[in-house]
């Protein structure tokens, strides 16, 4: 898969006055972005490869993500891995900050994910799809992920490592290192409208090559709290 970034702008003059490294800054941005684009595509993986029959929602007059509702995600897996990740949106793992309140099964909530050997990760994400903002995770979606299956790790995520020499007529690195994301800016400035007014800037953008797949679909479950 192909990802290239926004192509974001530096103004000349930004770059004459040198207040700050604003390729630096810009160069965080694109991170960032592509980072979160990644996250996006590794979450669309898994959710669509979940079974049917690791698919949980709300369980009956319960109005959030529970305890139980986790105790049964990881049994659904439990055959297939004995550690957890569970990637979950906001609201769920609202959810979950707030059990000492709304479970009382535990003192505290570090020894309750402890006890199950359970991470959990809160994805607040957004990517641009199709020029509409775009959750990484659902605020009301989580994922429960085996991830020391007898297979190995269920999913996989490989960057390529680009040939610059050939790509770029040169290296990036002093050490001959290849990197795997380069950020590249434009050769000659080029105007730029902003509102109505033009201003000369040079063009800086990442690209990459990555590959996703699911090794191992068993060791994957999803809960939906909507």
């Amino acid at each position: 898969i192909d990802i290239a970034s926004p192509e974001y702008y530096v103004k000349l003059t930004d770059l004459a006055s040198k207040k700050e490294d604003v390729f630096a800054r810009k160069t965080v941005t694109i991170n960032r972005a592509m980072n979160a684009y990644e996250n996006y595509l590794i979450v669309n993986a898994i959710d669509g490869a979940v079974q049917t029959a690791k698919e949980f929602n709300l369980s009956s007059g319960k109005t959030g993500f529970t305890y139980a509702n986790l105790v049964d995600m990881i049994d659904s897996v439990v055959d297939y891995g004995d550690k957890f990740v569970l990637i979950a949106g906001t609201t769920v793992a609202k959810d979950i900050v707030l059990w000492d309140w709304t479970e009382n099964k535990y003192h505290s909530l570090k020894e309750a994910l402890a006890d199950l050997n359970v991470e959990i990760i809160r994805v607040n994400q957004t990517v641009s799809i199709d020029g509409s903002s775009t959750a990484v995770v659902a605020a009301t979606k989580a994922y429960l992920v085996a991830t020391d299956t007898e297979v190995g790790k269920p999913v996989l995520f490989i960057r390529k490592k680009l040939d610059t020499i050939k790509m770029l007529g040169g290296v990036v690195a002093e050490d001959g290192a290849v990197p795997e994301r380069l950020i590249i800016t434009s050769h000659n400035p080029t105007t730029v409208l902003s509102g109505s007014k033009r201003y000369f800037a040079v063009g800086v953008a990442g690209f990459e090559e990555v590959a996703i797949a699911i090794a191992n679909p068993y060791a994957l479950a999803s809960f939906t709290r909507a």
